[in-house]
């Protein structure tokens, strides 16, 4: 397997839910990942090889060449060197199409190895206008099969690429502790936001609508986590000339899943305002411990989001409003009819149902 994306020690949390699939891919099948991660200068990284029971992760860390090409081609080298040690794959399969395609699509040309895209991208939204390079489009186009993570992502690939096949639904999964996670009845009295804290995620938007909300539920707070993204720094700014830093508005960074996961289950809510996503993982991640959601009325929550399981907004103002009614019962929260699973064993199964369609299994 081939990723665009995957956690390494330059980005920790890069591809997480890229490792994820590849999990639980590995459930039943031998799987071997090269990743190379180009970096600026010489630093202290080291190569590493790990067997993880089906699953070997072979890293490398390379000084970054000065064109793309040297780049494919440096990786379609290693990519050689691995079939020789490890024997030739029956396929490839590409975790986020661009820019690694290109390495499969070069193997899929000089050694007749087919691949499969499992895209998890935004890029590719219509809402992005994404403008495709000549190559991009032969990668997807020579692919075998397509596979979305979302249904609004692969209907935008559909438009984009006008593949004989549309493209496969197979969610990212959500771990499988946070299904076991207890399940609190009695919520306590805070909001929860978790992201990259990308301008896309509308962060500061989330800490100015609270701190308006604060005179009618003064007793409550936010709490923040993730990495410092671009806004993080202007969320602590705002939260501190206001007096609430640490006292109202906690915003902190990367906190192991499982604090993540329990911290959901006793919010009032979790609140996503952003702009688009792909999936919006957080939001199912949420739901899957009983934490409602207040989320921006875009797109990919528009099947998930039930009126049971919390709301869409369309402005700050509704957003405002949300967070006040919330600790003040005016929703009608009940998961009783919530079922959705996106376990590893669900998704191994979509996984293996796709390789059994193209003969690869």
């Amino acid at each position: 397997m081939l990723a665009s994306w995957f956690p390494n020690y330059v980005e920790p949390t890069a591809g997480n839910f890229v490792k994820s699939h590849i999990e639980s891919i590995g459930i039943d099948n031998k799987v071997i990942v090269l990743y190379i991660k180009y970096i600026d200068r010489k630093q202290n990284f080291k190569n590493s090889e790990v067997l993880d029971g089906n699953i070997l992760y072979i890293t490398k860390y390379l000084i970054k060449p000065n064109s793309d090409i040297t780049k494919f081609l440096i990786y379609y080298n290693y990519c050689l060197q691995v079939f020789k040690q490890y024997g030739k794959p029956k396929f490839i399969q590409v975790h986020v199409g661009w820019p690694v395609g290109v390495v499969a699509w070069l193997l899929k040309k000089l050694k007749k190895i087919p691949y499969i895209i499992t895209e998890h991208s935004s890029r590719y939204l219509k809402i992005n206008k994404p403008r495709l390079r000549f190559l991009e489009k032969q990668v997807f186009k020579t692919a075998v099969a397509v596979s979305s993570v979302s249904e609004h992502l692969g209907t935008d690939l559909q438009h984009l690429f006008s593949f004989t096949k549309e493209p496969v639904i197979i969610p990212n999964l959500i771990d499988d502790f946070i299904y076991n996670i207890p399940k609190s009845i009695e919520k306590e009295k805070y909001f929860i936001h978790v992201s990259n804290f990308a301008e896309v995620k509308q962060s500061v938007k989330i800490v100015s609508t609270f701190i308006d909300s604060l005179p009618k539920i003064p007793s409550y707070k936010l709490y923040m986590y993730g990495e410092d993204g671009p806004d993080k720094d202007d969320c602590i700014k705002l939260a501190r000339e206001h007096g609430l830093l640490n006292r109202n508005i906690f915003i902190e960074g990367i906190i192991p899943k499982q604090e993540v996961a329990e911290k959901m289950s006793k919010a009032t809510a979790l609140i996503s305002y952003s702009l688009y996503e792909t999936q919006g993982m957080t939001v199912f991640e949420a739901l899957a411990t009983h934490c409602p959601v207040i989320c921006n009325d875009i797109i990919s929550f528009h099947e998930l989001v039930k009126p049971e399981l919390g709301v869409l907004v369309n402005s700050d103002e509704e957003l405002c409003e949300a967070i006040v009614n919330f600790p003040q019962n005016k929703y009608t929260i009940n998961f009783a009819n919530y079922s959705a699973k996106y376990d590893s064993n669900t998704i191994n199964k979509m996984f293996n149902n796709l390789y059994k369609e193209l003969n690869f299994a």
